[in-house]
């Protein structure tokens, strides 16, 4: 079931509407919704071809895949015989096969995690830059360009040099409001119930999900987080080691910050990171993906040296209190009743 999002669908189908070619960058933390928010915006639009990229491929694994994919939306029995070489090769075919025909309606093409398709380099940029610039612009073109590595979609796509000054829409996506994620948990459970879900879980789509709304609170909570084969238990490790090319120093930061509020300075002084424009840049990131949270004094600038920082995801903060402490029990436990045994009740929202 699709819920809420009605801003993005809105600035997306201004976008489909609109007369000329659009290249749209969509980009958020994993299991944010950002495939979800694309498919059901094009569900109804006749000139729709989508294309995920795998996690950890090669690139010429990746082009393999993109083939495989051209077939099932292109009926060409060449594409049975034929083993592209580089990203050139599937470009020239996409353009001649489907971006150039004249048409009144316009061509959505969807590359879907677009930092796994360029196996982290920025030359699939480059390429896309190029056919953008010379075969696909001007061809009533809506290009969507997703991603959820918001270190690779900010530097390596929003800023490059390749497509600087070319996106014509930039969307971030954020978790759920209070009001949407209610929408999703819909009338089965009460409103406290609905709050305390969201307390855990925050506005991630995908955990709202797993939410069994035939169970208690308690049931879900220990079927997903607190037994040997709960879907949550290894979640924090997944996220990061999937969203960051350096997940062992975002967890570095993430370890510390699970403690409290820290400055800069006492940030870089027990990571012992340098607390120039790296650390800033780490900081950064993890603020684009929502893990942490920046706090200014309101009576000082955006700038100040008095900035401090904390986590900002609520199942982070979950996790570090409740589950971290007690994964050994928690992989060892038969108990059904882990989560009520374990939380002592302090989980009193």
């Amino acid at each position: 079931m699709f819920v809420g999002r009605k801003n993005e669908l809105k600035l997306l189908n201004d976008a489909y509407r609109s007369g000329k070619d659009e290249l749209v960058v969509l980009y958020g933390r994993p299991r944010i919704g950002k495939s979800s928010l694309v498919k059901y915006f094009a569900r109804k639009k006749k000139a729709y071809y989508e294309f995920e990229a795998l996690e950890g491929e090669t690139t010429q694994g990746q082009i393999d895949h993109f083939t495989e994919q051209l077939k099932k939306q292109i009926d060409d029995p060449i594409l049975d015989s034929v083993r592209f070489a580089n990203w050139e090769q599937v470009f020239t075919y996409l353009t001649q096969k489907v971006l150039k025909r004249r048409s009144k309606v316009k061509k959505i093409l969807f590359l879907d995690e677009l930092p796994w398709m360029a196996a982290g380099r920025i030359r699939l940029v480059s390429i896309l830059k190029y056919y953008w610039d010379n075969h696909w612009k001007d061809k009533h073109v809506m290009l969507i360009l997703c991603g959820s590595v918001a270190s690779f979609m900010v530097k390596k796509v929003l800023h490059s040099n390749a497509l600087y000054g070319r996106t014509t829409l930039e969307i971030l996506l954020k978790g759920f409001s209070p009001e949407e994620a209610a929408c999703l948990l819909g009338r089965k459970r009460s409103r406290e119930e609905a709050l305390n879900y969201q307390l855990v879980f925050g506005g991630v789509p995908k955990y709202l999900e797993q939410i069994n709304l035939n169970r208690s609170f308690n049931q879900n909570m220990n079927r997903l987080c607190f037994s040997p084969h709960g879907i949550m238990l290894k979640e924090v490790e997944r996220i990061f080691y999937s969203q960051f090319r350096e997940p062992r120093v975002y967890l570095k930061i993430i370890d510390l910050l699970k403690n409290g509020i820290f400055s800069l300075s006492e940030i870089s002084a027990q990571t012992r990171i340098a607390s120039g424009g790296g650390l800033k840049q780490y900081l950064k990131n993890l603020e684009r993906a929502e893990m942490i949270r920046s706090i200014v004094p309101f009576d000082r600038s955006r700038n100040s040296k008095f900035r401090k920082y904390t986590l900002a995801d609520e199942f982070l903060v979950f996790f570090f209190q409740y589950i971290e402490p007690n994964l050994r029990t928690i992989e060892e436990s038969t108990s059904r009743r882990l989560f009520e045994t374990l939380t002592h009740n302090s989980f009193n929202p």
